[in-house]
């Protein structure tokens, strides 16, 4: 165990093709690249634990446009780079420590960057077609100050109608809470995700965690309208079978508030996992 609190993270750089980013097999950064470059450092604190962890992308080749060259996974353009990194919790990025890495670069030898094998990081698995998609994988062991997440022993999930009927329920309680801005009930929905939240990031209380989470804030914004759910939805189950969610047709969450003075859509993502009598639970 460390001397301090720990924060990771996962430093992402991505361009010219489509990705799925995944730590536990839980989707971070799904992303149509095909005609720019996003570099981003997400917080990890609530995806890992300690024990065995998954790193893993899949990219396919970029989509043609007018905007956006047609790429071939072997063009020398197109790179993917996922570093797990690690430094104390309040301290400056400078301080931090690559744990592991995993970079496709497209050319003769595409996964060469990616950091070696050495204790606690397994071989890289990988697999390319250039015309088709390219997936690297590999696990990191970590030692965190974390408890279990309550979705790593979590009943595994079975995609099949009844789950998108019972989603479709809690995604609606959900939505009628928000629209009545009614705190009690919402935060008796995401009790058990901002527990988490709070041991993820070393919060003093339950209202601070409700603060990072930021769905408060939303409400008291007189320029946030909260937009009807579409009724278009399909099922997600990722993290191993152990959360869903539903989606709408471009991927994203069916929940959503429009920001009149930035402009911008602010999506709520809502995953579930199921609890140990088998009701569902808002976990993230």
């Amino acid at each position: 165990m460390y001397d301090e609190p720990q924060y990771f993270t996962l430093k992402i750089g991505v361009c010219f093709c489509r990705c799925d980013v995944r730590v536990n097999d839980i989707p971070l950064f799904t992303y149509d690249v095909s005609g720019s470059r996003i570099d981003v450092e997400l917080p990890l604190n609530q995806h890992v634990f300690t024990g065995e962890n998954m790193l893993s992308f899949r990219l396919l080749p970029a989509q043609a446009s007018d905007q956006a060259p047609s790429y071939g996974l072997d063009n020398g353009h197109v790179e993917c780079s996922v570093e797990l990194l690690r430094r104390p919790y309040g301290r400056e990025t400078g301080e931090r420590t690559v744990l592991a890495s995993m970079v496709y670069r497209g050319g003769v030898d595409p996964f060469a960057a990616s950091s070696l094998e050495g204790p606690g990081v397994s071989p890289l698995q990988t697999a390319f077609e250039a015309r088709e998609h390219a997936m690297a994988a590999r696990t990191v062991q970590l030692v965190t100050d974390f408890p279990e997440w309550r979705w790593v022993r979590a009943p595994a999930i079975e995609p099949s109608p009844v789950v998108i009927r019972e989603l479709l329920t809690e995604h609606q309680r959900f939505w009628t809470a928000l629209r009545n801005k009614d705190v009690a009930e919402l935060r008796s929905l995401m009790a058990a995700g901002a527990r988490e939240m709070q041991s993820a990031y070393y919060l003093r209380d339950l209202d601070d965690a409700h603060r990072v989470i930021g769905v408060e804030a939303l409400l008291r914004n007189p320029e946030a309208s909260l937009k009807p759910m579409p009724t278009d939805l399909k099922l997600e189950v990722f993290a191993n079978g152990r959360m869903a969610r539903l989606v709408d047709a471009t991927g994203d969450s069916p929940i959503y508030f429009h920001e009149a003075d930035s402009g911008l859509d602010a999506y709520l993502g809502a995953w579930f996992c199921r609890g140990a009598t088998g009701a569902w639970m808002m976990i993230r």
